[in-house]
């Protein structure tokens, strides 16, 4: 039996993230980040500036750095399992 799970661990994770959860995928440094970015534009995802372009794909993320701001944080708690 084949195993469900890729060998790239975080295009599983996309598939999952795809839903209408909001998800959190931390980059450990500006590398991983750019490699990220490639996977989800290469599915896909369209890259945002704010919280409010989150809502207009569904298939949609913002690159949230230190000074994302209180936007970000809002967006994120307004879902049921928005634990920040």
């Amino acid at each position: 039996m084949k195993s469900l799970r890729s060998s790239q661990p975080f295009n599983d994770f996309l598939e999952i993230a795809s839903g209408r959860e909001v998800a959190l995928a931390v980059a450990k440094d500006e590398k991983e980040l750019n490699e990220y970015i490639k996977s989800m534009n290469e599915l896909g995802f369209k890259e945002g500036n704010d919280a409010s372009d989150l809502l207009g794909h569904s298939k949609s993320f913002i690159v949230a750095k230190v000074e994302a701001g209180k936007d970000i944080y809002d967006f994120v708690v307004q879902y049921p399992k928005g634990q920040v």
